[in-house]
C-alpha cells in the first residue's frame, strides 16, 4: 500500500485529518482528549502488486539466468526505495503527530501503527475504540480493492478511513463503501459552496457559453485576498502574509513563513468527509 501525504497542502498537514473522533476533523483540545480512547492505523508503501508481478515473471518457464538476475535487481531496488521512504516518512508522521498531543499533555502509548495491507489493518483493529486507517495510495486499482474489502469488512465496527480526495473521484469505488467508512479527505478547495458564486457562475455561462473551471474561482478569490489587504495595509503587507488569514468562498489562506531567507506557503486547506450520504466540511481550520 502506497502511503505519501497530501503535498499539495503539506507534507504533513494530513496528520491532522487523522487526529479525528467520531467523524470530527480537529486539532483544538477537546477533539484531542477523545483521542485517548482511538487509535491511528497507518497503511505503509508494500508495492505488492509490483513485486508480485516480477516474482511471477521470474518463475515463468521462458525466464533464463539472466532474466532472473535482472527481475532480482529490479525487485531489490523498488523493496530499498519502500522501505527508505516508509521508515522516512513514518517518523515525520510520528514526531508531529505525538507532538501536537504533547502540546495538550496528552500520553498515548503506540498512538501511530503501522501496517501493512488488509491483512494488517484487520489484525490491529481494536475492539470498542475508534480505529482510524489513513490510506495513502494513488494506485486506483489497489485503492478499488482495499476500500471496498474495509468497507465490507468494517460493517457494524467502528472504522473511519482518511485518504487522498482523488479517492473519491476514482469511477471503480462505490460511494456507499465510501460512506460506510466515513471516508475523509483534504481537499486545497470548498468543494461544497460553489453556491456562493451563483451569480458569476452565471455571468460566466452567458459570456463563455460553458461552465467556468476551478481556476475560475481560484482566481476570484486570489484577487479578493490580495486586493482587499492591498488596500486595507497597503503594499507592505506582501512582506507579512502570515499575519493576515483569511477565508474565500473557494480557498482558505494560512500563509506559514519559516523564515526571513524563504518565501511563504499556503497551507489553508479543507476537511471533508461522507456522512450519512451526505458531504460534510469539518470546522477545522
Amino acid at each position: 500500500m502506497k502511503w505519501g501525504f497530501y503535498y499539495l497542502i503539506n507534507i504533513l498537514g494530513l496528520v491532522q485529518i487523522c487526529a479525528q473522533n467520531k467523524g470530527t476533523v480537529s486539532m483544538d483540545g477537546p477533539s484531542i482528549l477523545k483521542l485517548k480512547n482511538s487509535t491511528l492505523l497507518v497503511c505503509l508503501e508494500s508495492h505488492q502488486n509490483k513485486l508480485s508481478h516480477y516474482k511471477k515473471a521470474a518463475s515463468a518457464s521462458d525466464c533464463n539466468a539472466k532474466c532472473k538476475q535482472k527481475i532480482a535487481e529490479n525487485i531489490a531496488e523498488i523493496e530499498t526505495s519502500r522501505d527508505l521512504f516508509n521508515k522516512a516518512f513514518i517518523k515525520a508522521f510520528k514526531n508531529y503527530y505525538n507532538e501536537r498531543l504533547k502540546q495538550l499533555n496528552i500520553s498515548l502509548k503506540d498512538s501511530v501503527v503501522e501496517v501493512k495491507g488488509l491483512a494488517g489493518a484487520k489484525a490491529k483493529y481494536v475492539e470498542g475504540k475508534k480505529n482510524i486507517y489513513v490510506l495513502f495510495s494513488n494506485n486506483q486499482v489497489y485503492l478499488a480493492d482495499f476500500v471496498t474489502q474495509l468497507a465490507v469488512w468494517s460493517d457494524k465496527k467502528d472504522v473511519v478511513l482518511a485518504g487522498w480526495q482523488n479517492v473519491t473521484q476514482t469511477d471503480n469505488i462505490d460511494q456507499e463503501y465510501l460512506n460506510r467508512v466515513n471516508y475523509t479527505f483534504p481537499s486545497q478547495n470548498n468543494i461544497i459552496n460553489l453556491k456562493a458564486y451563483s451569480s458569476a457562475i452565471l455571468s460566466y455561462q452567458m459570456e463563455m457559453s460553458s461552465d467556468p473551471s476551478d481556476y475560475y474561482f481560484m482566481g476570484f478569490d486570489i484577487a479578493q485576498y490580495y486586493l482587499t489587504h492591498l488596500k486595507q495595509h497597503g503594499p507592505s503587507f506582501i512582506s507579512e502574509l502570515d499575519k493576515y488569514p483569511f477565508d474565500g468562498n473557494f480557498l482558505r489562506f494560512k500563509f506559514f513563513h519559516p523564515d526571513a531567507t524563504t518565501g511563504f506557503e499556503n497551507r489553508g486547506a479543507y476537511i471533508f468527509r461522507y456522512s450519512n450520504y451526505q458531504l460534510y466540511r469539518s470546522q477545522w481550520k
